[in-house]
């Protein structure tokens, strides 16, 4: 058997990247050839922005280069190349995959935000539109990216959902999403790197940095966007650094802001392999990424998660946090960013260990089953 996926397989991002990854393996695991689309339509990335917004954009991008000299590019685009099967042909835009969409005995929508509306402005390659006429079509713990969908692409995605034999999405929300767009049942599946153990993800390791791999201390790991748990995070690790003494380490913060800290408490040139390295010798873990949450459950750490709980669940952007931690009953890993204060005694990393071993393999059964049964 040989399998298609179509995931943000281009994504300098570590979640994207590491997904990408680790659903490949999984999938290698079980016998079957597989290779991801080599798919980025550069020209969605700044679609619908302001004139302002552009240059804020191009300005960003020059300042990157600048800061790091397209280390951590590099950095990804070797990681890609030694450990992720990608087709040759790299796809420019929708017309092209439509034109050429590969000979596959199933083609798998991947991981990720891959079907959130606010992200991709809507690209219909990631609900498969380009596969061949009556080719079999599953998906793969695909995210909506929020407890609600776009009425504007309604209709358009309840077609092509369909047309797919099975759906498994990332978050318990987006089962009724699937429901209501195509009148189909689909399974919450968890997330691709934790398909993985934190066994399987050691060999990663051997290529970082030494700076990464000698790393003990608290890790922060931000996604920006929320101002008010941005400073929850960080007060979480000075309070955290007053109690141990521990270093303190910080990722995903934009280059330029990398420049407020000393230089050993950010690494801007970090690619996948060091993040890996900074979670396995993390005493602690301060994060508001989904990603994050999921490499510090797997990996046995004790984790902190601010959450915003002063906006509505319509503006809030932990959804996706929450439904991986309500799967794994483990909320008390969240505290709430408006007063971050230190939890007095650790959580029970076994129990959510048993949770999580019990999700994962669940999630194998229903990958193996979607995969083996016919159209």
């Amino acid at each position: 058997m040989k399998a298609a996926i179509m995931t943000l397989a281009l994504s300098d991002n570590y979640g994207a990247a590491l997904q990408s990854y680790a659903l490949s393996k999984a999938l290698t695991d079980m016998g079957v050839e597989n290779e991801l689309y080599r798919y980025q339509d550069w020209s969605r990335v700044t679609y619908g922005m302001s004139a302002v917004s552009r240059v804020k954009y191009e300005a960003f991008k020059v300042a990157k280069f600048l800061l790091t000299g397209g280390a951590r590019a590099k950095a990804f685009n070797a990681f890609r190349e030694t450990y992720i099967p990608m087709t040759q042909r790299l796809y420019g835009n929708n017309a092209e995959l439509q034109q050429e969409p590969g000979d596959y005995d199933v083609y798998i929508s991947g991981s990720d935000q891959i079907w959130n509306p606010k992200l991709f402005i809507f690209d219909y390659s990631y609900f498969l539109d380009f596969v061949p006429e009556g080719a079999k079509r599953i998906s793969y713990a695909s995210s909506f990216g929020s407890a609600g969908f776009a009425p504007a692409y309604k209709d358009k995605c309840g077609a092509l959902l369909s047309q797919y034999s099975y759906i498994s999405v990332r978050e318990k929300s987006g089962e009724a999403i699937v429901k209501e767009l195509c009148g189909k049942e689909a399974f919450t599946a968890v997330d691709p790197t934790l398909l993985l153990t934190k066994e399987d993800w050691i060999p990663l390791m051997e290529n970082a940095s030494p700076k990464a791999k000698a790393f003990n201390g608290i890790l922060c790991y931000i996604m920006p966007g929320d101002k008010l748990v941005e400073q929850a995070i960080e007060n979480l690790a000075q309070k955290l650094h007053q109690k141990t003494g521990l270093p303190i380490m910080r990722l995903g913060i934009k280059e330029y802001n990398c420049l407020r800290y000393p230089a050993n408490e950010t690494d801007i040139k970090a690619g996948p392999s060091e993040f890996l390295a900074y979670f396995a010798g993390a005493q602690y873990v301060v994060t508001n990424s989904f990603h994050g949450t999921a490499f510090s459950v797997n990996f046995g750490k004790e984790c902190y998660i601010p959450i915003n709980d002063t906006l509505p669940p319509e503006k809030a952007l932990h959804e996706r946090i929450t439904s991986l931690l309500n799967q794994l009953d483990a909320k008390s890993l969240t505290v709430s960013a408006s007063n971050p204060v230190l939890r007095e005694t650790p959580v029970n990393q076994a129990l959510i260990a048993s949770k999580l071993e019990t999700l994962r393999q669940a999630s194998l059964d229903y990958l193996k089953e979607a995969l083996e049964a016919n159209r």
